[in-house]
């Protein structure tokens, strides 16, 4: 599978959860942002979705879903506030199982829907989903990535 190099950002697991429904009442390793009961990262170094994955999962973290707008406006913003550059960041997102049908790494339901006008789509065989509110679609291959 080709993927971009792109920010990391990973959500930490803490505990084994993988349900939607709990809320982590623990602090968040030095470097991390709490929101919503789960520890995010953004990472500055660049690399595939399959690296991200990998060293998201090296870090006890997945790739992040984005099971709603709330999630979505802090991802951007958290990605803002770390970096004043726009970046396109990796998303736990893909559709390597079954062409068209996406899924998230970390099993919770795909139930978003306010992606831009015909996204996500499987840009150039990609399989990988990125955020990215450039508007540009580079090859899955490299960018940021988030824990």
């Amino acid at each position: 599978m080709k993927c971009l190099l792109s920010a990391l950002l990973c959500i930490l697991l803490t505990l084994s959860v993988v349900t939607g429904t709990y809320d982590c009442q623990c602090t968040c390793p030095t470097g991390w942002m709490k929101f919503n009961g789960f520890c995010y990262k953004f990472f500055t170094e660049r690399m595939t979705w399959a690296d991200a994955r990998h060293h998201c999962h090296q870090l006890r973290s997945l790739l992040p879903s984005v099971p709603d707008e709330h999630v979505n406006t802090f991802l951007l913003n958290l990605i803002r506030s770390e970096d004043n550059r726009e970046h396109s960041v990796w998303l736990g997102g893909t559709d390597c199982r079954k062409e068209g049908m996406w899924t998230w790494a970390d099993g919770t339901p795909w139930n978003y829907t306010l992606w831009a006008t015909g996204e996500p789509k499987n840009y150039q065989q990609e399989h990988c989903l990125q955020l990215n509110w450039k508007g540009n679609k580079p090859a899955c291959n490299i960018l940021h990535c988030f824990c």
